[in-house]
């Protein structure tokens, strides 16, 4: 769980490498990484966006 500077948790499963993070474990035992300055969080969500994008078609030939 990825938690944004605009404080709600979001599961995310691409993550691009050296953002500024921290963790910790909440209170349900959850690790939580919170994005430290905002070039992070702008690289994360950019590359959450830049898969939703993508066709159908390409979901079928990458299964």
């Amino acid at each position: 769980m990825f938690l944004p500077r605009d404080g709600s948790k979001r599961e995310l499963n691409v993550v691009p490498i050296d953002l500024k993070l921290e963790s910790y474990i909440d209170q349900n035992k959850q690790t939580i990484y919170s994005l430290l300055d905002s070039n992070s969080e702008q690289r994360l969500l950019e590359v959450q966006a830049r898969r939703r994008k993508r066709t159908k078609y390409q979901d079928n030939i990458a299964a």
